[in-house]
């Protein structure tokens, strides 16, 4: 089965552990500025919005390489 294929077979959206806001919400706390971070999260968010390719190649990565669980 080639990677289309399997990618067409996944939803774009990205689970969510926690770990993500309470670092943001942390930094808050100290005042420090985290952009990154902050962006990685709001991505997370923005994927299970709406559809596209490109988020369902990261859902596929953060599978790969993370062990994040993906939906179907």
């Amino acid at each position: 089965m080639n990677m289309i294929t399997r990618l067409d077979q996944l939803k774009n959206y990205e689970q969510n552990s926690g770990e993500g806001r309470w670092m943001i919400a942390n930094a808050i706390e100290k005042d420090l500025p985290v952009p990154t971070l902050a962006t990685a999260l709001f991505t997370r968010f923005r994927s299970r919005q709406s559809k596209s390719f490109a988020k369902k190649m990261l859902a596929a990565l953060r599978t790969a390489f993370g062990s994040h669980a993906v939906r179907r």
